[in-house]
Parts: structure tokens; sequence; C-alpha cells
């Protein structure tokens, strides 16, 4: 099972096979004044003794000893333990006898649950931030809450902008339930109806989870791809499984006349 370790304040990750990534142990020795941006994975894995090493590896091991990922959590490039060590010392001599150390230390410094929690952490955050669409800042809360779980010291950003899809400014927007928004624009229907005009639009979409009771089914509203222009989404404060809707007030009134077109229709 995969130890979960960090150097300098970086996670280095580990795939499956316990490989471990050579681009994290680079940002490691950036940070800690080892290295440069010219000292990559690609670059030491060019070199002809880094090649015959590989090979050495490989041949013992009877598998290949580098792998890259593109795309998903573990996109970059993966080497054995050994490999690792020799990137290490390629860098430099002392950046190596600390990557040795932490390897080493790593057996016993992490319950393996806490590490397997991590790692499906990681993977349900990616594809329900996909499919659900979640906002930057709820992502953002999300990866906090896995890197406590870690017990890595707070290198992610406070605060995460949510603005519009199109929006180039860079700024942050403020943003409402929709059942604040009617009231606010004295907008004279009802929730149930609005959320069906913004459902005709395409700004929403209705999604089911399965409950925790046998055979039931729940269901919510989450702002579609399109509807990223209007608002974003939360995740729900009654279940993480659930995301509600915000919309942004600067858009809002732009909505309206799109929502009071398609009711004349």
């Amino acid at each position: 099972m995969n130890q979960l370790i960090s150097i300098d304040g970086i996670f280095i990750r580990q795939d499956q096979d316990q490989f471990y990534s050579l681009n994290d142990l680079h940002k490691a020795a950036i940070v800690a004044g080892k290295a440069n941006e010219s000292q990559r994975p690609s670059e030491f894995l060019k070199s002809k003794s880094a090649q015959s090493f590989v090979q050495s590896v490989s041949d013992a091991i009877n598998v290949a000893s580098v792998k890259t990922y593109k795309g998903g959590v573990f996109q970059g490039t993966y080497a054995h333990e050994l490999i690792a060590i020799r990137y290490a010392a390629w860098i430099e001599p002392s950046f190596e006898v600390k990557v040795y150390q932490v390897f080493r230390n790593s057996v016993t410094s992490k319950s393996p649950s806490v590490v397997d929690n991590i790692n499906a952490g990681i993977s349900i955050l990616e594809s329900s931030a996909k499919l659900l669409n979640l906002s930057n800042s709820s992502k953002l809360q999300a990866y906090q809450q896995l890197q406590k779980l870690a017990g890595l010291p707070n290198l992610l950003p406070s605060y995460a902008v949510d603005a519009p899809s199109d929006s180039v400014d860079g700024s942050s927007r403020t943003s409402y339930s929709l059942t604040h928004l009617l009231k606010k624009y004295n907008v004279p229907i009802n929730i149930t109806m609005a959320y069906a005009l913004l459902k005709e639009l395409g700004v929403v979409v209705r999604n089911q989870r399965r409950s925790t009771k046998k055979d039931v089914m729940k269901e919510f509203w989450s702002i579609t791809p399109y509807g990223l222009m209007y608002g974003k989404n939360l995740t729900s404060p009654n279940n993480p499984r659930e995301t509600q809707p915000h919309f942004y007030d600067s858009r809002f009134k732009e909505l309206l006349k799109l929502m009071q077109n398609t009711k004349a229709a």
C-alpha cells in the first residue's frame, strides 16, 4: 500500500504500484533551493547513464520502472524508488540524502488506511467536480479538507475566484440562492416555476442520487456548463452529495429577461 509522504511541504504522490512522482520531487527540490526549472524529469531521463540505470532496474523487477500518465490524478512521470533516489542525486547530492531519509522514514509514518482514503478522496473529488460542475470555491474547500486529513502544511490558497464562465477580469462575483434573488428583485413567480424556466433554458438540470434508504432516489438541482455564465454550484450544506445552485447577482437581470421571454413563449 502507498505511504503518504511530503518533502519540504510538497506532497510526493505515488501510483498504484508505489512508484514515486518525479515531477513532485522536482517541485520539492525547487522549494528547497536545490534545483532549477531545467532539471525536470524529462531532462534527467535523456541522459545515457539514466537510461542505462532505468533499464537495469526494469530488468531486475521484470516490469517498466518508469511510467508516464497523461491527465487524471496521477498526471506526470512516475518511477521506481531506486530511480527516484537516482533522480534526486542527479539534482543535488544533499537532496538525495533528504529523499532517501524521507523514503525510509515513511514506512511507519502514516497508516495505510489514511493514505487509501486520501487517494480515494482525490479521485472522487475530481470526478464529482466534473460531473456536477462544482465551483472553484467548493473544490478548494474539498482539497483543504484532504490536506488537513493528510497532515500536510497549509499550502493551498484560502480564497478561490468564483465568476461567470465567460468572465475575463479575474474577480469573484457575489452570488445568492434563487429564492433570495427572486425576493430581492420582486419577481412574481414561485421557486418551482423559476427552476422549471431555467431548466427549459438549459441553465439547470435535475440530478438524482441514491438515498441511504433502499430503492429511494433523491433529486436536486445543478447548474449546467452553459448555466455557469449565470451561476455556480456549491456543495449543499444539507448533503455533500448534492449541489446547491447559486446565481450571480450581476447577471441575474440578464437571466430574468431570458426567463421572461421563455415564459411568454
